[in-house]
């Protein structure tokens, strides 16, 4: 169904119809896309937004996905494991949004080249977290873009990821906590944003670096995740303990209680051999 400017509010320009999008210069269906009205773009020259409404319409699709795979299966579980943790981790709030393999589209210079940024993992803070989303449009979030970024390279990344997008988010982005990692070499590299520019963090004695977006280290640890024995990267609390899994807090809070549940039972031996020893009688013992 065709929608009219005014249904959309369109802001420069009414036009009676708009063109259904079409998969041919590989705009899609809507199936993959966002549709974003005319009226939440960022400020642009009148030129320039004419030139986009006479191109695509009134509205501009965002496709959420480039139909790239990542690197390797590792790749997959590690950007689910971020996503796993932080939310536990935060299950208490609302008030941050995670991300991971998602785009970020913060220009219509970008959309209109379909230069697509989608950080490995990310998380933003401050915003409404109770909605999901398809893509993080920062002009439709009020300008918020990412407080922490987390890149896992590889041999095709590597190179883009330590350069150009480094850049981006230091100047553009101006996200305060940038994280690279390689998992060939098992290196994690990351940086703060001071001014203007990014510098380097320092690890601590575990080979752990500090985030201050997420008041939390991000360090190795070593163990199985998806089915894959391999090292990991995950969250430690500032007092050196490890941000746990749903799963794992449940093994450990069951752990306790059995525990608990032992320790029970030997007190009670102990207090039974006591009286016997004093002859006084187990009264569940049977014995008169």
């Amino acid at each position: 169904m065709q929608q009219t400017a005014e249904e959309v509010g369109a802001d420069v320009m009414t036009r009676s119809d708009l063109p259904v999008p079409t998969n041919g210069d590989g705009w899609g269906d809507g199936s993959n896309f966002i549709w974003v009205p005319s009226r939440s773009r960022p400020t642009v020259g009148d030129r320039e937004l004419f030139e986009l409404l006479k191109t695509h319409g009134d509205l501009l699709e965002l496709p959420t996905e480039d139909g790239e795979p990542l690197e390797s299966p590792w790749h997959l579980a590690q950007i689910a494991f971020f996503l796993e943790l932080i939310h536990y981790a935060w299950r208490q709030r609302t008030d941050f949004y995670a991300g991971g393999n998602m785009f970020i589209y913060y220009s219509l210079a970008q959309v209109r080249h379909r230069d697509y940024k989608g950080p490995d993992f990310y998380v933003v803070l401050n915003v409404d977290g109770s909605y999901g989303r398809e893509a993080w449009v920062v002009w439709e979030e009020n300008g918020r873009y990412p407080d922490l970024i987390i890149e896992l390279m590889s041999a095709s990344t590597r190179n883009n990821d330590l350069t150009t997008k480094k850049d981006l988010y230091a100047h553009t982005f101006r996200t305060p906590d940038y994280f690279c990692y390689d998992p060939e070499t098992k290196t994690l590299m990351g940086w703060h944003l001071h001014g203007d520019a990014y510098v380097a963090l320092q690890p601590n004695a575990q080979g752990w670096l500090w985030s201050e977006a997420l008041n939390l280290w991000i360090g190795h640890w070593y163990g199985r995740y998806h089915a894959l024995d391999t090292a990991w990267l995950r969250f430690y609390t500032a007092d050196g303990k490890l941000v746990l899994r749903h799963e794992e807090a449940e093994r450990q809070r069951a752990e306790a209680e059995r525990q608990r549940a032992e320790d029970a039972e030997t007190r009670l031996a102990r207090l039974q051999a006591r009286l016997r020893a004093m002859g006084v009688s187990d009264p569940d013992s049977g014995d008169d």
